[in-house]
């Protein structure tokens, strides 16, 4: 099948997309409350001046590189900083990378597969949809990984020109920029490159050194990297079983099928109506070698998982489904090569290819692309009417005005303390000065206090315990074990209070 130029009218529906997925946002931001770590990104940002900013981000409380982050910042001294204005950022970067990978098929494919496929991937995986109402870098850090795969494409088709050698440069170099795991889609785009290259028979050293002079910002990072080296999360416990499903993507397979039954109707129709030349050869390979570089890279994103699953094993846990996003991707260019090849449906519109399609045919034809299309673009929408996702505000409801609660626990702290407007009569209990030093750093709006200072001042208090993260309740186990305080737990809490889960606990400690 030759190239078809792509209309202009075509953009509509990658563009319609993303504001299905804007839609979706808007939607579900007001019923999700903040979470542990948008409300870190949020003070992370909340910042009056550059100075500020940097000494937050030295603070090494947040170990992720600076770019997600000062870009932020700086958008937020035009546009207010709020819940739903850092959601709708990601939500806009989810949105430019269903852009690119829908433009980056339809170089290869007809307008109808390059859009079933990255619609019926992109819009109904419960992974996208959750983090695209999540104030996260995880917008970013698609939407450039999508960027870095539109850009390997046009390296394998066209002959590479110094400007497409820059802009591939600076797409690895804003991936590194945004998030250390996307260095692992950058390594296996180039020996994607690579293999793609052997397989022709040739060597081009300026296009891998593109990718690697893309590296180059990590260098700048290791001071960074060494600081924020306690940051990272905390070692996952995983079943043997985690080798056969090392990522979720969370994909609804009735979209899928629907998606393989509209395409076989469509190739059904035109095989029908427009039968094979006479001589056409009977056999032909899956994927044909103009587009056999996708595959590669596919492949390459889906096995990506297993690597980071060894790494896990090695003792970093980077085994976690968002740093994974990427990897969608590789499902979105697996499944348009399938439904290009095996089911051999193309969706040109009657009268190309030299068959004239009577009119009842192409009015099936376009009602079937219709119905698809426009059922795929509504999913998003349909999600957010029956969202039920996590709303956890213990302190719901509580006064503040004669109590006095601390934890240590940063489940504890820092959603209730947000969600309370910043009330100062909950405390972030720390262990030393130096830590005291460290968080006043990262935002001086935050409440935090030594254990020390706290004990002395205060005879009576409450404790906020959390077992999702037992190693924050370092300050609960201390007064247990001190010996020195009459502790009392809260019967019959949470089980009767709205936006507490179970395996949180409130407790009433008072001096002996």
């Amino acid at each position: 099948m030759s190239r078809e130029e792509t209309k202009w009218y075509e953009w509509l529906i990658p563009l319609a997309a993303g504001c299905s997925l804007l839609g979706h946002c808007c939607i579900v931001s007001p019923r999700a409350p903040m979470w542990l770590d948008e409300v870190y990104t949020y003070y992370a940002v909340t910042h009056g001046s550059f100075a500020d900013f940097v000494q937050s981000y030295n603070a090494y409380i947040i170990a992720i590189p600076p770019m997600y982050l000062f870009l932020v910042w700086a958008v937020s001294k035009i546009i207010p900083l709020s819940a739903l204005s850092l959601r709708l950022y990601s939500s806009l970067g989810f949105g430019m990378g269903l852009l690119l990978i829908w433009a980056t098929l339809r170089r290869h494919m007809s307008f109808f597969i390059a859009s079933v496929a990255t619609l019926a991937v992109c819009l109904t995986s419960d992974l996208l949809l959750a983090h695209n109402v999540e104030a996260r870098l995880y917008g970013m850090y698609f939407a450039i990984v999508a960027w870095l795969v539109y850009n390997y494409d046009r390296l394998c088709v066209d002959t590479p020109s110094r400007r497409q050698l820059v802009a591939n440069a600076l797409s690895h170099a804003l991936a590194v920029s945004c998030t250390y795991v996307a260095g692992f889609y950058s390594l296996a785009v180039l020996l994607s490159l690579i293999i793609r290259d052997r397989s022709f028979r040739v060597w081009r050293p300026k296009v891998y050194a593109s990718v690697i002079a893309g590296w180059i910002p990590i260098l700048f990072y290791l001071p960074f990297i060494w600081g924020q080296r306690g940051g990272a999360p905390g070692l996952q416990h995983i079943g043997p079983g985690t080798i056969f499903n090392p990522f979720t993507p969370g994909l609804h397979l009735y979209f899928a099928i629907c998606a393989l039954v509209a395409l076989a109707v469509i190739g059904g129709v035109e095989k029908w109506n427009a039968p094979e030349p006479a001589g056409q050869p009977a056999g032909r390979p899956l994927v044909p070698l103009r587009q056999s570089h996708l595959l590669v890279l596919a492949c390459a994103f889906l096995f990506l998982p297993y690597l980071l699953l060894v790494i896990l094993w090695a003792g970093l846990p980077l085994l976690l489904d968002r740093y994974l996003l990427p990897s969608l991707i590789g499902v979105v260019l697996l499944f348009a090569l399938i439904c290009s090849r095996v089911l051999g449906a193309s969706y040109r519109p009657a009268g190309r290819g030299g068959a004239v399609c009577p009119g009842s045919v192409r009015f099936f034809e376009t009602l079937v692309c219709v119905v698809t299309l426009a059922g795929l673009l509504a999913y998003p929408f349909k999600h957010a009417r029956t969202y039920t996702g996590p709303s956890f505000n213990p302190v719901k409801g509580m006064d503040f005005s004669r109590t006095v609660l601390a934890t240590s626990n940063p489940l504890t702290y820092f959603v209730p303390y947000f969600e309370s407007g910043e009330n100062h009569n909950i405390y972030w209990v720390v262990k030393n000065k130096k830590e005291y030093d460290q968080w006043k750093r990262f935002n001086p709006r935050l409440n935090p206090i030594t254990t020390a200072d706290f004990l002395a001042a205060h005879q009576k208090f409450l404790v906020l315990g959390c077992d999702w993260y037992p190693i924050g309740n370092w300050f609960e186990q201390d007064l247990r074990n001190g010996g020195a305080f009459d502790i009392k737990t809260e019967d019959g809490w949470p089980s009767n209070r709205e936006g507490v889960s179970e395996g949180v606990r409130l407790l009433t400690v008072s001096h002996n």
